[in-house]
């Protein structure tokens, strides 16, 4: 296989990668609203509750809302803190940039001779390796989701 062609190949699989990550950050953003908003909405409602039912202590049925509410609030609060999304997002974030930069690094040494290319080949790939050892796996969904974005914009190209 001639270099370029091995570079092009790397390429794919470099801007797989740097799609892949976008798309995860992009979703680990829109979990963690999902779980911050509810939760802090029924924060305020269960303080504001708990506040207008001390002096109507002896009514059950408000005891029994705010107990719920209250419930409620653990549960969303200890999903967010479990799932993590905010930091989710951020890593996959910085690896989605750190991916688009080494894939528009490939793209320059693309338009080199063919020495150029052989010659970049090996510090290309120790850059892709340190990057990956870093990032944060994407889920498989992102990365289905990265492949059918480049296999379409291939079929609208070659039409």
């Amino acid at each position: 296989m001639e270099a370029r062609d091995l570079l092009q190949q790397w390429r794919s699989g470099v801007r797989i990668a740097h799609i892949a990550h976008r798309k995860a950050s992009a979703a680990y953003r829109r979990r963690g609203r999902w779980f911050g908003v509810p939760a802090t909405a029924v924060s305020v409602i269960v303080g504001t509750t708990v506040f207008a039912s001390m002096s109507e202590s002896t009514n059950p049925r408000l005891l029994l809302i705010v107990g719920t509410i209250s419930i409620l609030n653990a549960v969303l609060s200890g999903l967010q803190t479990f799932l993590n999304y905010p930091v989710l997002a951020e890593k996959h974030h910085q690896a989605g940039i750190r991916f688009g930069s080494l894939r528009r690094k490939m793209d320059e040494v693309l338009l080199g001779t063919d020495d150029e290319i052989a010659a970049a080949l090996t510090g290309l790939r120790e850059e892709w390796d340190e990057l990956e050892e870093q990032a944060p796996e994407p889920a498989q969904g992102f990365i289905d989701q990265a492949m059918g974005k480049i296999a379409g914009k291939r079929k609208a190209t070659s039409a």
